[in-house]
């Protein structure tokens, strides 16, 4: 492990494969800008595919003109959770905050929200950080459930945005009691965050293409073979200089199956 301002990291490669991996959306903001935003504001979680995940520096094969997006997503790996653990239970359950990268095809996403039954053909492989931190030795970044981090996203090595965790709506404690509510969670289980954004309409302000070009962008396209997509997390405050990346840097390359 390293140590620098506080923030405590592992350094090895954490997982391949999950028992399962349950995706949250937990950033209103961003439903308010896709046009599904609800007033209810309920946990709203889906199962995907853990069967294997991407690493640092690997490529994604794709299908060209789907309209292939990213998506910068805080995560959790779980120990073993029982059925009906609380929120304020929870924390003690949380083993590992790290982070992913939830490729999505938005063309296809469509189609599987209309069948009803959830994601599949529009999940491509998601990438994992290859690192992560104990959140009981770094509580300012935890925050009780709501980690605080910055994050910065490159595509093709330019800036794609710069912003916060700070709009996160539910914690994690209360994602890990939602889907325990029924039954009990296996060791090793991931919960994520959802797409972070920002709340506010300005530039830089979202962190997947599909909300840049849902306010008007005209300059931002889906990705293709050949395109790159880096991502990092760093703590707040300080000098960039005196920053810690969190999970080390996600970098994937876009290729033709």
């Amino acid at each position: 492990m390293t140590a620098k301002d506080g923030v405590t990291s592992y350094v090895s490669p954490i997982v391949r494969q999950a028992p399962q991996i349950l995706y949250g959306s937990t950033f209103p903001n961003r439903q308010l800008r896709m046009g599904i935003y609800s007033e209810s504001m309920a946990i709203h979680v889906y199962q995907g595919a853990s069967d294997f995940f991407l690493g640092s520096g690997e490529a994604l094969k794709i299908v060209e003109g789907l309209d292939l997006d990213f998506e910068a997503e805080l995560a959790v790996i779980l120990d073993a959770v029982p059925q009906g653990v609380s929120a304020s239970e929870a924390d003690k359950y949380i083993k590992i905050l790290t982070a992913c990268n939830d490729f999505t095809y938005r063309k296809l996403a469509c189609l599987d929200k209309a069948c009803g039954f959830g994601f599949v053909q529009s999940k491509p492989l998601t990438s994992l950080f290859g690192q992560g931190v104990n959140p009981e030795e770094n509580l300012a970044v935890w925050n009780n459930g709501r980690p605080l981090a910055e994050l910065e996203i490159r595509l093709n090595g330019t800036l794609f945005c710069m912003i916060t965790t700070r709009d996160m709506l539910f914690g994690f404690p209360e994602l890990v009691a939602h889907c325990a509510r029924t039954r009990a969670l296996p060791c090793g289980t991931i919960i994520t965050s959802g797409s972070i954004s920002m709340l506010g309409q300005h530039p830089g302000s979202e962190s997947c293409i599909a909300e840049r070009i849902s306010r008007g962008a005209t300059d931002t396209h889906f990705l293709v073979s050949g395109d790159e997509v880096s991502m990092e997390f760093f703590n707040v405050g300080g000098t960039r200089e005196s920053k810690c990346s969190l999970f080390g840097k996600l970098l994937n390359p876009v290729v033709n199956l």
